[in-house]
């Protein structure tokens, strides 16, 4: 469950009451007393998957490092940056999951910032010492360069246990081909280039080294995706418009790695079902969620997102040209199946949920001409023309969704909404949406005994054309009728 508003976690913990699960809630945050941690490099290094791990590792880091630029930092379209940060991550988990047996955001940021920046630096000092009283100033200078780095650089000696503690060929490969990254390619960057692949690293390393994410995020693991799958409920409180960036990267964390962990999960009878919630979904999309929606029903998990309208999403997307951006949008809520419309004001959201709902023929503009005529000494004669069109119309109309209930006592604690299914017929209209209503039960006032309870046989309703009130028999909920007055179509409230 992740959170957007400062208040979402109360709700929770009310909804776990009236469900009887709270001793199954677990609260993720920095303002309660006994603080749970998830260091999530390290959860990940336990659970890698089929993938490999050090490329689970950089697609984990990565993914994050998207979030951040989406949350307002800049994102380059050139893949040459985004290549060359892959690498620097790559090369360093290599070595340091080899040296260290496991990785850290600390240990990382003091490989890139020991790594040499001069081909000087990594140059052989020994051969050079054994001579010193017959070197020339160049060669003086490498081997004062060189010397001073292989002894107080932590990225030299990283690269040397790394090669000590290779024991396939695959891993003396992979270190091998670590350290010509570190000691050849790296030092060989223009320093420009180099300054900046590496800053673009040290500026996300950088959150999770102070503050509250450090805390949370570095220094042990007391929760885990995986208590989700043994039927606890995770509430990520640390509200994205509250926390703002912080929020932002501890939200894609937790939701990154729980789409993983429940993907790489094998299914049986038995396994229990599980739930992805997301309160203003936009502020925290992630590159994976579509590829996500498009498996997690398989993988017995429902994964509910809310937000305000369609433009909300393709705002939080706004780095990418516009067509990429619908494009990442449509594919994503085409694959979420149900989708619940409520009172929205937005043309664009209004206009996308009547075409999602589909159109059908209608008979309309029924006519009648009538005309007399008569001659001196002849007969009158008397005509009538009836004529209707048959016309392809919205089944119903975007202006619609602005008139739907909005619950509060002005609304007689009512909220309606338009309740759409993908390959499934309702049984109340036999369409594949229903104009469905919620009861707010828990926000009626107590204050209410003496009123007259509504007849529960009768349904008044006020027709959408021309306002006036009907009664009908509350079996017909759902259904389609015609106006006693104004004599046009529409549909009662399911």
């Amino acid at each position: 469950m992740l959170t957007a508003k400062p208040d979402d976690c109360d709700l929770w913990k009310r909804y776990a009451i009236d469900a009887g699960r709270e001793h199954d809630l677990i609260v993720f945050s920095d303002r309660t007393d006994n603080k749970l941690c998830f260091n999530f490099l390290d959860y990940q290094s336990q659970h890698a998957g089929g993938g490999g791990l050090v490329f689970n590792l950089v697609s984990l880091v990565e993914t994050i490092l998207q979030s951040q630029e989406k949350d307002g930092g800049k994102s380059s379209s050139d893949p040459f940056w985004t290549n060359s940060v892959r690498m620097l991550l790559r090369n360093g988990f290599t070595l340091l999951k080899l040296a260290n047996d496991y990785v850290s955001m600390s240990d990382l940021q003091k490989l890139v910032l020991s790594a040499p920046t001069n081909p000087d630096q990594v140059e052989a000092w020994e051969p050079l010492e054994e001579q010193q009283e017959q070197l020339t100033e160049r060669q003086r200078e490498i081997l004062e360069a060189s010397k001073a780095w292989h002894s107080t650089s932590y990225c030299c000696d990283v690269i040397s246990l790394a090669m000590e503690r290779a024991a396939t060929d695959m891993e003396r490969h992979d270190v091998n081909h670590a350290t010509e990254f570190w000691c050849v390619t790296w030092p060989n960057l223009p320093h420009d280039t180099r300054q900046s692949v590496a800053i673009t690293f040290l500026s996300l390393a950088d959150y999770f080294l102070t503050g509250s994410l450090r805390e949370l995020f570095t220094t042990g693991t007391d929760v885990s995706p995986l208590d989700c799958l043994n039927g606890k409920i995770i509430v990520v409180d640390l509200p994205v418009l509250e926390y703002q960036t912080v929020g932002v990267l501890a939200a894609s964390i937790w939701k990154y790695l729980f789409q993983l962990t429940v993907t790489q999960r094998r299914i049986t009878d038995s396994s229990r079902p599980v739930f992805l919630w997301a309160d203003e979904a936009q502020l925290t999309l992630l590159k994976t969620d579509t590829a996500f929606a498009t498996v997690a029903r398989g993988f017995r998990c429902a994964t509910v997102y809310l937000t305000q309208n369609l433009d909300t999403y393709y705002h939080a997307l706004s780095s990418q040209h516009p067509h990429q951006a619908k494009v990442a949008i449509d594919s994503l809520t085409g694959n979420l199946n149900t989708k619940i419309f409520q009172m929205n004001t937005s043309p664009t959201t209004n206009t996308w949920a009547s075409e999602l709902i589909g159109k059908e023929w209608v008979w309309h503009g029924a006519n009648i001409s009538t005309g007399t005529s008569s001659k001196l000494g002849e007969w009158a004669s008397h005509t009538d023309n009836v004529g209707a069109q048959r016309v392809l119309k919205q089944r119903v109309d975007p202006i619609e969704f602005t008139r739907l209930a909005t619950g509060g006592p002005q609304w007689n604690w009512q909220v309606s909404a338009y309740v759409f299914q993908g390959g499934r017929r309702f049984d109340t209209s036999g369409e594949n949406f229903l104009l469905a209503t919620f009861s707010q039960d828990f926000a009626r006032s107590s204050s209410l005994p003496d009123e007259e309870p509504d007849d529960p046989d009768t349904l008044t309703v006020s027709c959408p054309h021309c306002d006036s009130d009907s009664d009908w028999s509350a079996a017909d909920r759902g259904h389609k009728a015609v106006c006693p007055d104004c004599r046009q179509s529409f549909r009662l409230p399911g």
